[in-house]
This record gives structure tokens, C-alpha cells and sequence, in this order.
């Protein structure tokens, strides 16, 4: 076999990840979950809690990452496994400059955030970034996405994010408030852009006579 068919065999593994919109379901509802958090820290009245929340930013985000990657492998073994098997893939050096660029997306975004957030509660004078940085942030982890897998459809809430964001920012929105909107926005895009897409992969991949209940 040669290098370009071994090329096309190991995208074509890739793209079998995101065959079911599973995974867009599950950024979805890790996009909510950051929502209501930032909902709930620029409505809450208690300014403890408010403080709180800001200092838990990391610890939400990462139990949120952990919940819905559970989510997503328990939907593919339950839901996705039985009806079109299970396909495993070795990492190569460019995956793993993909987990190492992703890595340092949300690593960047989390310490920005958190700062941002932290000032923000404090009353301290500083312009309305948070949405817009938050955008750029959401723009880059699905638009690296759409490049690595060659699905163009991750560049729509790609695209979408960075629009609301910077929409947000220029409207002179609050910036927790302004966050929040834009998390809940990209959420509903990727739900149902996932719900579409796992509707479609249901319809054509029924369960196995043999599997059924």
C-alpha cells in the first residue's frame, strides 16, 4: 500500500470518531455547562459565592472535560460499537502535535479566562474582552478540529463563536454575562449540529439483528 492510500486509510480512521456526532453533542454539553457557570457567577447577588465560583474555574472545566469524555466513550459503546465496530488507530507524530496545539489552546484559554474572570469580580477597570477572547479561543480548538479531521462542518460553530464573541464585545457586554451567552450560543449550534448528524448515523446504521434485544 502506498503512502498516499495509508494517508487516506488513517484520515479515514480519524473521521470514523466523528461519524456520529457524538462528539459534538458532548463539546455541546460541556459548552452548557460553562454557560450556566458564567450565568450563574454574573447573576448571583451572594458575593461569596461569586468568589467561589471564580476560584473554581479550572476545577469546573476540568471535571466538565471528564464528565462528558465519559459521556462520549460510554455513548460510542453503547450506541456507536454495535452497529459499525469499533476502529483503534496508532498516534503518529502529527497527532501528537494536535493534542500538544490543543493542549496549549485550553491551557492558554483557562489562564486568561481565569484571569480576566478574577478581575472582572474584583470591580477593577478593564475593557470587555473575555467574550471576544473566548471566541478566538473557541474558533481555534474547532477549527484546528475541522483541519485535522477534514470536516468542514466543525468550521460553522468555528466561525459562529468568533462572530458572537467579538459581536459581544463590540455591544459592550458584561464580561461573565457576555461569556455566558456566547458558551450557551456555541452550545445550541453544536447540539444540533450533533443531534443532526447522530439522527442521520441511527437512521443508516441500525443495530445488528443479532445484537437486538
Amino acid at each position: 500500500m502506498d503512502e498516499n492510500k495509508l494517508n487516506k486509510t488513517y484520515l479515514r480512521t480519524i473521521q470514523y470518531w466523528f461519524e456520529d456526532g457524538i462528539v459534538e453533542l458532548g463539546i455541546g454539553s460541556l459548552f452548557l455547562l460553562l454557560g450556566i457557570y458564567f450565568y450563574l457567577q454574573a447573576t448571583l447577588e451572594n458575593k461569596v459565592w461569586v468568589e467561589q465560583l471564580s476560584a473554581s474555574f479550572a476545577l469546573v472545566f476540568i471535571l466538565g472535560w471528564y464528565l462528558i469524555d465519559s459521556f462520549i466513550r460510554s455513548a460510542k459503546e453503547r450506541i456507536t460499537f454495535p452497529r459499525t465496530g469499533y476502529v483503534a488507530y496508532k498516534p503518529d507524530k502529527s497527532n501528537k502535535k494536535l493534542v500538544r496545539l490543543v493542549l496549549a489552546i485550553v491551557v492558554g484559554v483557562l489562564v486568561s479566562a481565569g484571569l480576566l474572570v478574577v478581575f472582572s469580580s474584583r470591580s477593577l477597570p478593564i475593557d470587555n474582552l473575555l467574550p471576544a477572547a473566548t471566541g478566538l479561543t473557541i474558533t481555534l480548538v474547532l477549527g484546528v478540529m475541522g483541519f485535522y479531521t477534514r470536516l468542514p462542518r466543525f468550521y460553522l460553530p468555528a466561525v459562529f463563536g468568533l462572530l458572537c464573541g467579538v459581536g459581544l464585545t463590540m455591544s459592550g457586554s458584561e464580561n461573565t454575562l457576555g461569556t455566558a451567552f456566547l458558551y450557551l450560543a456555541t452550545a445550541f449550534v453544536l447540539i444540533i449540529i450533533g443531534a443532526i448528524i447522530f439522527s442521520r448515523y441511527l437512521k443508516a446504521n441500525p443495530v445488528p439483528a443479532d445484537q437486538q434485544p
